[in-house]
């Protein structure tokens, strides 16, 4: 799993002027799309879309599937059995349904964000029939809506071993086979997919676990569609990507850095878009302008978005990207932190 001074009443006029740019302007969406992917998406529910004006401008733009945050978890969804509450995943479904995006929804069999009583049954026909239930009513709730469902989340451990979680413990490791047959049978058109974390390497334990167990599964007739990883360097993965054919898309966990504990996303507390995001977006524009394989869908050129002026200082600070195919911005770092590349397209002061 994968950022202005001025004075106050200036600034909600110097955002909007941002945000009508950015509008007018190739997004991350358009631009992996015209590289032939499907989506680059980002997570939301409605208090994410709601809080200010900002957020939604920034979704609309840019992004073109969304995936509920919390909106469709277990514990939100039937937090005591065979009482269901569809508020939340209702309003995210219907915003992404008038706002034209792709939804992924997320999730419906974790170990976590469970509410106590799932695991408080130790009977195994009754976890499997309270899963089948959970799944099948929330699935068949929003059929033909839905691009894709993550049915089983990080269900794996380090080793590649399945985690045994109270579904394991109860049901046994056939609880996923039988999760993915009860999504499939409730929407047979959405893309299934198992998704779990720390997959960044193909020679880590766990990466070999989890390929090698789903290929066990597909030959199985589970219907699973594909894995869902959860990397952090937004070049390097963007990269793997276009590298990738069956590769469809992208989602990004988080917006702005507005809220966030640290400085992860695309776009900084004041919604400017930061230098992560525009070497995403030169990474994707040069793949488009060479490839001869998809067509342009667009009206017009797809230009690299224009790189910010820098600022006052031409030293970048700590996590700052200092480097890479196509950066044209301060290639120095503020001491004592040195310029070290991560990879052809991305070097970070560290």
């Amino acid at each position: 799993m994968v950022h202005l001074v001025t004075g106050l009443l200036l600034l909600p006029l110097a955002l909007a002027t941002v945000i009508d740019r950015r509008q007018a302007s190739p997004s991350l969406n358009t631009l992996i799309q015209n590289a032939g992917k499907k989506f680059w998406g980002q997570c939301a529910d409605e208090g994410r879309l709601t809080e200010n004006s900002q957020n939604p401008a920034i979704y609309k733009a840019n992004f073109g599937q969304v995936t509920p945050e919390n909106s469709m978890k277990w514990d939100a969804t039937e937090p005591s059995q065979g009482n269901f509450d569809f508020s939340g995943a209702d309003w995210l479904v219907n915003w992404a349904v008038q706002n034209g995006k792709m939804i992924r929804g997320h999730n419906l069999v974790w170990h976590s964000q469970l509410p106590s009583w799932v695991c408080q049954i130790t009977d195994k026909t009754a976890l499997t029939n309270a899963m089948t239930n959970h799944i099948n009513t929330f699935v068949s709730r929003y059929k033909g809506k839905m691009y894709a469902w993550d049915v089983v989340n990080e269900p794996f451990n380090e080793d590649g071993s399945l985690r045994q979680d109270c579904f394991y413990n109860v049901i046994g490791p056939d609880y996923i086979k039988i999760a993915f047959q009860a999504a499939r049978a409730a929407d047979p058109n959405a893309k299934l997919y198992v998704n779990d974390y720390n997959l960044d390497s193909a020679t880590y334990s766990k990466t070999i676990g989890v390929v090698n167990q789903v290929k066990q599964w597909i030959a199985q007739g589970v219907p699973i569609d594909g894995i869902g990883a959860s990397p952090s360097d937004y070049v390097a993965v963007t990269q793997a990507c276009l590298n990738v054919p069956k590769c469809v898309g992208i989602t990004s966990w988080g917006a702005s850095d507005r809220g966030a504990s640290n400085t992860p996303d695309l776009f900084d507390t004041n919604y400017n878009a930061k230098s992560a995001y525009y070497s995403v977006a030169s990474l994707l524009a040069g793949n488009h302008s060479t490839s001869t394989t998809s067509a342009s869908t667009a009206s017009t050129p797809i230009a690299t978005p224009t790189t910010p002026s820098s600022s006052s200082s031409p030293m970048q600070t700590h996590w700052g990207q200092c480097g890479g195919i196509g950066w044209t911005r301060a290639t120095q770092c503020q001491s004592p932190y040195t310029c070290q590349a991560l990879n052809a397209y991305y070097s970070q002061c560290l």
